[in-house]
């Protein structure tokens, strides 16, 4: 009976995802009740940052930006006093500094805070993606790319599109500045768009592109993401396509990518309420896939999917959850590499459990085989005895 029941458990356990093979967590931190935490990280750590919301305070609350070691601990934690209607939504860390957009009760802002946390300049901007590179600091607002100093000046500005954008994203590296984008006009919608600018301002060349989801790059091009996964060189030539087959089987509704020497992540968000996290290798072969907790709708209602930041050895992870009915903010690290993960233990402890349950059946097969060959076993008879005939 005992290896049956081992069977049933695990097979009920693989169903509702407690024994699966997958990127172990190696930490995480719930961060208190809130939403839209952003992520972002170097080789020194974990950068996250996020709104705590306060019912006994009337709806109001409270910005954190904090810093993590690769082990999860606290480096320091930063907090902002708000009255309410105020929060970020996008977050880059470059060489010397963190960047930030969101808006508060007077409109959009954007600011920076050096590598302790301290804020440095704040200023009125609508940011929507912010790329902060050591070659230079590139944002998006409305339908215009910029490149700011670090002290929060403007060096130059390039104009895209004057019709409604609706959705933009940078990217910068040393081989350019690539945005992507999609907009609307009164007649019909437009796009979306992949650009390439170089450094100065100047831009290189415009392609038209299946989908304006995510984008990230390495040193041999750009990905983006939308329904598929889809990789352009640096001169804007498509290279592959490879479709994010979700195992819900609907279509991805928000995406975004993060790009490592390992390979590339996807996180997404599917029609059918789903949260997913994919890595494929940089041909866009499919390595691993396994499901997120379901994410919660940012403040700002245009992302669902979970934040991503790689770097070498390490992928983090950031969102908002539900707990006990109301939105969490939560940061995690995760193992790139998938490997047994048995009733919440990482290895080597999940292989020490999974060992000791085939050890605990073996034996009660071998026991129970024994007590069956004892119980089958014919009793041994005494021969019948003799009598001896009289003499008399």
């Amino acid at each position: 009976m005992t290896p049956f029941l081992v069977i049933t458990v695990i097979v009920v356990a693989s169903s509702l995802q407690l024994v699966a093979w997958q990127p172990p967590v190696l930490w995480q931190h719930l961060l208190g009740s809130g939403s839209t935490t952003v992520v972002d990280s170097d080789s020194s750590g974990i950068y996250a940052e996020g709104y705590n919301f306060s019912q006994s305070l009337g709806g109001s609350g409270s910005l954190f930006l904090n810093k993590y070691d690769s082990s999860g601990g606290v480096v320091w934690n930063r907090t902002m006093n708000d009255s309410g209607g105020r929060f970020f939504r996008e977050m880059s860390v470059g060489p010397e500094g963190i960047y930030l957009s969101g808006e508060n009760v007077s409109g959009r802002i954007f600011l920076k805070c050096d590598l302790t946390g301290n804020k440095l300049w704040e200023k009125v901007d609508s940011v929507d993606s912010i790329s902060a590179v050591s070659v230079g600091v590139y944002v998006t607002e409305g339908g215009r790319v910029r490149q700011y100093d670090s002290a929060g000046d403007v060096i130059w500005t390039s104009e895209f599109s004057n019709d409604t954008v609706v959705s933009s994203r940078v990217y910068a590296s040393s081989s350019g500045v690539f945005v992507i984008y999609a907009a609307i006009n009164r007649t019909r919608n437009l796009g979306p768009f992949l650009l390439k600018y170089n450094l100065t301002g100047n831009q290189i060349w415009s392609r038209l592109v299946p989908a304006a989801g995510g984008i990230s790059g390495d040193s041999n091009g750009v990905y983006l993401t939308g329904p598929s996964l889809y990789k352009y060189d640096f001169n804007g030539d498509p290279q592959w396509t490879t479709q994010i087959n979700s195992p819900d089987g609907s279509q991805v509704y928000d995406s975004l990518v993060s790009v490592d020497g390992s390979g590339i992540y996807v996180s997404a968000y599917t029609y059918r309420f789903n949260s997913y996290l994919f890595k494929y290798n940089l041909a866009g072969g499919p390595i691993w896939n396994f499901r997120l907790p379901p994410s919660v709708q940012d403040a700002d209602s245009t992302r669902y999917a979970y934040r991503l930041s790689a770097i070498p050895g390490a992928l983090y992870l950031a969102g908002s959850i539900r707990l006990n009915g109301y939105p969490s903010s939560v940061v995690e690290k995760l193992s790139p590499d998938s490997s047994l993960v048995f009733f919440g233990l990482n290895p080597p402890w999940s292989f020490m459990l999974l060992g000791g349950l085939i050890g605990v059946s073996v034996i009660s097969i071998t026991m129970f085989r024994r007590l069956r060959r004892k119980r089958d076993r014919p009793l041994r008879v005494g021969r019948p005895q003799q009598t001896l005939p009289s003499t008399d």
